[in-house]
């Protein structure tokens, strides 16, 4: 008698945590950000998306922020690592790139974003 390897029982389970998995996903997944909050020494200011080339002053130099339709990023900044640059695009509410050295963050605002901590 030969032995089937893949039976339609497991089919079954696969289907089903297949689904499974598309329901946990589905509600949690937020969308493109409606904007962007840019904070400086100067103060906080939010923008649309799809501003464009943005330049920031901070105590270093000049911070650079490209906004666009979908997404955001820091281009340019006087910082010695370049952190800032490499954290890329922000393109869900809730992710943030920020230049320390420089005090300038960028902030993707829109519902759904994503939560680092609470603190109480």
């Amino acid at each position: 008698m030969k032995r089937r390897v893949f039976t339609p029982w497991d089919a079954l389970v696969v289907a089903g945590l297949l689904a499974v998995n598309l329901v946990a996903w589905a509600p949690g997944r937020p969308g493109r950000p409606t904007g962007y909050r840019i904070t400086s020494q100067t103060g906080s200011r939010t923008v649309a998306a799809d501003t464009g080339r943005i330049e920031v002053a901070g105590p270093l130099g000049t911070t650079v922020i490209e906004v666009g339709d979908r997404s955001a990023r820091i281009v340019d900044s006087p910082c010695p690592l370049k952190l800032c640059v490499r954290t890329g695009a922000l393109d869900r509410p809730g992710r943030v790139a920020a230049c320390l050295p420089n005090r300038v963050a960028l902030e993707a605002l829109g519902p759904g974003g994503d939560v680092d901590a609470v603190g109480r």
